[in-house]
């Protein structure tokens, strides 16, 4: 399963964590998810065609 939308993931990877990180970590945070997401991404390409139905 590919992630969809590597920003929302990353933010809410960054939501989900504790209240108490500082902004710095938080950024840290939304960088390694979001890195995370575009190497998982890479490493599961789409196999197939997605079909639609109408």
């Amino acid at each position: 399963m590919r992630v969809h939308n590597i920003n929302e993931f990353a933010l809410a990877v960054v939501q989900s964590s504790d209240p108490k990180l500082s902004v710095d970590e938080k950024l840290a945070l939304y960088l390694e998810a979001s890195e995370k997401a575009q190497e998982h991404n890479k490493n599961n390409p789409v196999k197939g065609s997605v079909k639609s139905f109408e």
